[in-house]
């Protein structure tokens, strides 16, 4: 009877003092731009299936979404909210991070041609961001150009430059643990250039990282 009595107290003690902490979904907005809100709304509603081409079919599974946006973002958060029920995995974790960085340049440089965007620095060169996939040993991903924007090119590749641009960079980290009976990821990186009047120039998302354990 004291065994019988000594786990179920264990396994209370264990979900409020570290399980429940590990339930959570976090914002982190870093905004270098005025009208930082209109920006937000902008860049969250936008038609992303129509520009990138690639529907989430069943966003229940949430290892098919393509990219983030304010219905992926709600989608989590609520499901996550509603995660209330008692956990009797000691490693039981239910969690996501959702960041929004946005900065003004005045210049850049974009890297593309026709039909693939390879890379953005900045203007020393460092790297903005790239569409390189270590995995596949190729430049992958899923992209927009507006070549209202930006011109069409004649080469393989082009290095040009944008003026007075906003950089827009999204990161989704989800994480759903069952341990030790294993878990589901993802992992989405999201890129976005606008000109100074929130007209989107290109939108980028490399590699996505899924996992089912």
């Amino acid at each position: 009877m004291i065994i019988i009595a000594i786990i179920p107290t264990f396994l209370v003690i264990n979900y409020f003092a570290f399980i429940k902490s590990r339930i959570y979904f976090k914002n982190e907005y870093d905004i270098k731009v005025s009208d930082s809100n209109d920006l937000v709304k902008k860049i969250e509603l936008v038609d992303y299936s129509h520009y990138l081409n690639a529907p989430k079919n069943n966003l229940t599974t949430l290892l098919e979404c393509n990219y983030i946006d304010y219905e992926t973002i709600n989608y989590i958060n609520d499901t996550i909210k509603n995660d209330t029920q008692f956990h009797l995995f000691p490693g039981y974790s239910h969690s996501c991070t959702y960041s929004f960085y946005a900065e003004r340049f005045s210049q850049i440089y974009f890297t593309y041609n026709n039909e693939t965007v390879f890379n953005s620095t900045y203007v020393n060169n460092s790297l903005m961001f790239s569409t390189w996939s270590v995995r596949f040993g190729t430049y992958y991903g899923r992209w927009y150009i507006n070549f209202a924007k930006v011109p069409y090119i004649s080469t393989e590749k082009e290095k040009i430059i944008l003026t007075d641009i906003t950089f827009v960079k999204m990161i989704l980290n989800y994480g759903h643990i069952w341990a030790p009976l294993g878990g589901k990821s993802l992992t989405i990186d999201q890129y976005i250039i606008l000109d100074n009047n929130f007209e989107i120039i290109a939108i980028i998302v490399p590699e996505i990282w899924t996992g089912i354990a």
